[in-house]
């Protein structure tokens, strides 16, 4: 919650309803607006100058929106038609314009910003705390030049050190104070004096400033969250050409007398995020994130396997057949022999051993076999060749092979009939 309080400005601060209180506002004397002195005023229409009156916070509003006037209008008007009349075009007429005047020198008042929060974790506890205890940032364009740049920046709030450019704001007992013409600095970037008495003309037309306080302890690099929980504050005009009140007392003689009050419109608003480190709830990123990773890494393997040019090289460098388990059948079926040569699953390593016992080089379909088998096996492992890779899909390449295959192991006297081949294997080379 946010609590907006209009204060009058005081000497010392002391309680402005004390009888020993004395007020801090400027002297009509002293403000060029206003028409009871003969200083120089530039402002609005030119050189015009209007009539100002002295007024406290005791006739503004109270709550979380606060309305401070800045210059009210009168008129005195006459009933047009009787409350009962079948054709009326008026209800009231004035009878003459309307007399303007300046509120003298709202700018001084002092505007108080208190807030809290109350949040309900997942972990079940109560996490709370307000503008008393927590450090302050405000969001302001003024360099520290003491320039206004237009560039926003954290500056921090503390009891001895004034902001940059607005030297009325500071911390107190629950929050933070600052006067009107500081407050309108921080949400315009520019100079109170300007936004007040130039083109738009505030302090005839009024204005609305939306004050928002956005609690938080986040911070880059924190995972553990263990950042303590700041607030910052900042404040923007909103886009409406005239902030007004209205109202109307009425006479005994069936007058009334028409009052439009314009003035600066402060309405607050709090949010923020409040952040915990929470097991459970990593666990579920990490589930969710692993599971992701998992599903995009199936489709791709699908679309590069499927779509593509060169599906077909990436399926054998995706996925590399195994051995061939029907051969694996066939060399436990020679049983009683005893011949290490028959541990080995293909014609090219019976070759081989053998060429390594007799310490002879392959000849013939010997060699033809030992190469056909490796350039194949060469093939599985890098894809140069798809069309003649260890895929087992009944090529003509690959019964070439078997024939020579066969023919060999003929020869050796260990030649069985063929169980069958198994389909290649969905293990991933990657």
């Amino acid at each position: 919650d946010i609590l907006i309080e209009a204060k009058n400005p005081t000497h010392d601060d002391c309680y402005s309803h004390d009888q020993d209180c004395k007020l801090a506002y400027r002297q009509i004397i002293n403000l060029t607006y206003c028409s009871q002195n003969n200083l120089t005023y530039n402002g609005y229409n030119g050189s015009r100058k209007t009539p100002c009156i002295n007024k406290d916070t005791a006739d503004l509003g109270t709550g979380d929106d606060r309305f401070i006037p800045t210059s009210t209008g009168t008129q005195n008007q006459t009933r047009g038609c009787a409350k009962f009349a079948s054709n009326c075009d008026q209800v009231f007429n004035s009878t003459g314009p309307m007399l303007e005047e300046f509120f003298a020198d709202p700018d001084s008042i002092r505007v108080s910003i208190s807030s809290a929060f109350l949040t309900q974790p997942s972990d079940g506890g109560v996490h709370s705390g307000g503008s008393r205890d927590i450090q302050g940032i405000v969001m302001s364009k003024v360099s520290v030049h003491h320039e206004l740049d237009g560039v926003r920046r954290k500056v921090e709030i503390t009891n001895d050190t004034q902001v940059d450019g607005l030297p009325s704001l500071k911390k107190h007992g629950m929050g933070l104070s600052v006067t009107l013409e500081d407050l309108i600095k921080l949400a315009t970037g520019q100079d109170a004096k300007i936004e007040l008495d130039g083109a738009p003309m505030r302090r005839f037309l009024g204005g609305t400033i939306l004050l928002c306080i956005d609690y938080t302890n986040f911070q880059t690099m924190d995972p553990l969250a263990k950042h303590p929980v700041e607030y910052v504050i900042s404040a923007r005009f909103l886009p409406f050409k005239t902030t007004y009140r209205d109202k109307v007392t009425y006479r005994p003689d069936g007058t009334r007398m028409y009052e439009r009050v314009n003035g600066i419109l402060i309405r607050g608003r709090i949010h923020g995020s409040i952040y915990e480190f929470s097991f459970s709830r990593l666990l579920l990123v990490l589930t969710t994130s692993l599971s992701l990773l998992a599903v995009a890494s199936m489709a791709t393997d699908m679309a590069m396997v499927n779509l593509f040019k060169f599906a077909s090289k990436y399926s054998i460098l995706k996925y590399q057949p195994s051995f061939r388990n029907s051969d694996a059948q066939r060399v436990e079926q020679l049983g009683a022999a005893s011949s290490a040569s028959h541990t080995k699953l293909d014609a090219t390593g019976l070759i081989l051993h053998r060429a390594m016992q007799l310490r002879e080089v392959p000849r013939d379909n010997e060699m033809l076999v030992v190469l056909l088998q490796l350039q194949q096996r060469l093939n599985s492992l890098d894809g140069m060749d798809e069309s003649f890779a260890n895929t087992f899909e009944g090529t003509n390449e690959e019964k070439c092979i078997q024939e020579l295959e066969d023919d060999y192991l003929k020869q050796q006297g260990l030649l069985l009939p063929r169980i069958g081949h198994s389909s290649s294997s969905g293990s991933s080379s990657e």
